[in-house]
């Protein structure tokens, strides 16, 4: 299924942007949203959906931009978020793409789920 894929920097600005053929163009401010909530919320998109759901977040809290649908993740080096990516467009896997993203870009996705471990309080096998 095609996507669209964005990456932005810690501050949530837009760096790259792509979107495969025939991906849908609802799409492209959907994954250039998830990147965003990514880095403002400091957790993968999907964790926020699970929160709503349970009742520990109200839906209050979330910002215009927020995107609670799975496909958003942080990028993280040295235990320091430096920005967020953001995969949208079908009904795909979208953690495949995040982390094939991440590595190809040579971050280590093994970082970025110590980071989400450790600030969640999850303690990692």
């Amino acid at each position: 299924m095609p996507v669209a894929i964005a990456i932005v920097d810690a501050g949530g600005n837009l760096l790259a942007f792509n979107r495969m053929d025939n991906a849908l163009l609802g799409s492209i401010q959907i994954a250039i949203d998830k990147a965003f909530t990514a880095v403002f919320g400091k957790r993968p998109t999907g964790h926020w959906k699970r929160d709503l759901q349970t009742g520990v977040l109200v839906p209050g809290f979330i910002h215009e931009r927020w995107v609670v649908l799975g496909g958003g993740y942080l990028i993280v080096t040295n235990g320091i978020i430096v920005g967020g990516i953001g995969v949208s467009g079908g009904t795909i896997e979208y953690h495949y793409v995040v982390r094939a993203a991440l590595e190809a870009g040579g971050f280590t996705t093994e970082e970025v789920d110590t980071y989400i471990a450790e600030t969640e309080g999850i303690e990692r096998k």
